[in-house]
């Protein structure tokens, strides 16, 4: 697994074209990848270290 800064990443172009240009580094086919968002993507996440970051998660927030 390969962890790449969303901001190493072309900002002038949408992602239907960044995300072709990337080669998967185990079976090497392009646009091959599997993005997972970091904890901070996702909404109703809470912050670690925050006043809500003992608390459950809310939905539809």
């Amino acid at each position: 697994m390969v962890d790449v800064r969303l901001d190493a990443l072309p900002q002038d172009q949408p992602w239907s074209r960044v995300g072709w240009r990337l080669v998967c580094t185990v079976c090497g086919v392009a646009g091959a990848v599997h993005i997972v968002p970091n904890w901070h993507d996702i909404d109703g996440r809470a912050v670690p270290f925050s006043n809500d970051w003992r608390t459950p998660a809310r939905s539809g927030s």
